[in-house]
C-alpha cells in the first residue's frame, strides 16, 4: 500500500476521526483509524461503541491496501509535518507491518506500527435518507445542545429530541432546570420522521465541520441516526426511552416582559458575576432600568443598564451560567424576557420573537 496526499486535507479528516473516537473507551481497537487506498480515493474509518465515521479523500495511490494505525499518533505526526505533499507507505518489518510517513520535499520520516485487526466496516447503502438545509440544522443544534443534561442518572435527558411537527423540525434539550427549543419549517417534503433522542456528540461534530452551504442527508434506523454531508458519513446510536413531555413545561401565559440589548446585558452579566456567590445573580426590573447585582462573603457588585419595561417593579434571582449559555447563541441584537412571578419560569427569546426560546427556572431570592 502506497499513496500520497495533501497534509492539510488529511489533517482535517483525521481531526474528525479523533473526535469520533471515545477517549473513555477502554477497548484498544477503538483508538485506531482505518485507511484504505483504492484507486485514487482514500477511505478513512473510525469507530467506537456508539459512533461511526467514514470520510473519503482524493489521493494519488500507487498501490492499494488498508492500514490500521493509532489515530492519536497519526494526528500528532500530521500536526508536526510542514504543509505540502506527504507520502504514506506500508512496509513489512520482521513479519509485521508498519507505515512509513515522509514529506515529499523535506528530509522528515516517521515510522508508525500498523495493527492487524480491522476497524469494523460499515455499510449505509439501502437506507432511506431525507434532505434538509445544513445551515438550518446547524443553527438549531447551537441553540439547543447547551441545555443537555450531564447527569448520567437522567440518561433520557443526555440527548436532544428531534421530532417532526407538521412541516417543522423541532429540536429540544432539557436538564430539568432549563429547556431549549428550536424549530424550522424544513420538513414540507418529508412524509415520515419518527421522534428520536440523539446524543449531542454527533450533532456537535456535524455543527463544527459541516458547511453552511448545501444540504445534510439524514437516515434513521431502528437503533441509529446517520448523517451524510460533504464527503462524510457519521452515525451514532440513539438514546432509547421516552423523552419528557416538554410541552407541559412551556408557560401558557406570561403577562410581564422586558427587552434589553443582548451585548450590553452579557457584558454586564460577566462583570457582575465576579462577585457572585454560588453563581446566582439578581435582576431588579423597573420601568426603563434593569439592575443586575450579586454578592458574596467578599463583597458585592451592581450595574444598571437600560431596558424596555412598563410594569410594576420585580426582582428575580437567576443562574448566571444558564443565562450566559442561553444568550450566547442568539444572533438578534435585542432579547425578550417573559415571566409572571419571581419564582415562576422565565422565557428568553430573540426579539423580534421567532420560533426559538429557552425556559429557565429562577433561583430562590
Amino acid at each position: 500500500m502506497k499513496f500520497s496526499f495533501n497534509r492539510n486535507a488529511m489533517i482535517n479528516e483525521i481531526a474528525i476521526a479523533q473526535e469520533t473516537i471515545s477517549e473513555k473507551n477502554s477497548a484498544v481497537i477503538y483508538s485506531y483509524v482505518s485507511l484504505t487506498a483504492e484507486g485514487n480515493s482514500l477511505t478513512i474509518r473510525a469507530t467506537d461503541t456508539k459512533m461511526k465515521f467514514i470520510a473519503r479523500l482524493p489521493v494519488q495511490a500507487e498501490t492499494e491496501g488498508t492500514a490500521i494505525v493509532l489515530c492519536s499518533k497519526l494526528m500528532g505526526i500530521l500536526s508536526q509535518l510542514p504543509e505540502g505533499e506527504i507520502e504514506f507507505e506500508v512496509v513489512d518489518k520482521d513479519g509485521e507491518k508498519e507505515a512509513v510517513i515522509k514529506h515529499s520535499t523535506k528530509k522528515i520520516r516517521f515510522r508508525l506500527r500498523c495493527r492487524p485487526e480491522s476497524v469494523e466496516a460499515v455499510d449505509f447503502s439501502g437506507l432511506d435518507f431525507i434532505s434538509i438545509p445544513a445551515s438550518a440544522l446547524k443553527e438549531m443544534i447551537v441553540l439547543t445542545t447547551y441545555a443537555v443534561s450531564n447527569d448520567k442518572n437522567k440518561f433520557i435527558m443526555n440527548g436532544v429530541l428531534l421530532e417532526k411537527d407538521g412541516d417543522r423540525l423541532n429540536l429540544v434539550a432539557t436538564d430539568s432546570r432549563r429547556l431549549a427549543f428550536a424549530s424550522r419549517a424544513i420538513l414540507s417534503e418529508v412524509d415520515e420522521f419518527r421522534s428520536i433522542i440523539v446524543h449531542p456528540k454527533i450533532l456537535s461534530i456535524f455543527a463544527k465541520y459541516a458547511s453552511d452551504e448545501g444540504n445534510v442527508e439524514i437516515a434513521v434506523t431502528e437503533n441509529d441516526i446517520v448523517l451524510r454531508f460533504s464527503n462524510y458519513t457519521i452515525s451514532a446510536s440513539l438514546i432509547e426511552g421516552l423523552f419528557p413531555n416538554y410541552r407541559r413545561v412551556i408557560p401558557e401565559a406570561q403577562p410581564k416582559s422586558f427587552k434589553v440589548d443582548r451585548e450590553e446585558f452579557m457584558s454586564a452579566l460577566k462583570r457582575i458575576s465576579v462577585m457572585s456567590d454560588k453563581i446566582r445573580v439578581f435582576l431588579d426590573i423597573t420601568p426603563g432600568v434593569l439592575s443586575i447585582h450579586a454578592s458574596s462573603e467578599d463583597g458585592d457588585a451592581r450595574e444598571e443598564i437600560p431596558c424596555e419595561f412598563a410594569g410594576e417593579p420585580m426582582s428575580i434571582a437567576m443562574n448566571q451560567k444558564y443565562l450566559d449559555d442561553a444568550l450566547r447563541p442568539i444572533e438578534s441584537d435585542v432579547v425578550l424576557f417573559a415571566f409572571s412571578e419571581p419564582l415562576r419560569p422565565v422565557t428568553l427569546s430573540p426579539e423580534p420573537k421567532g420560533d426559538d426560546f429557552c425556559i429557565l427556572t429562577p433561583m430562590q431570592l
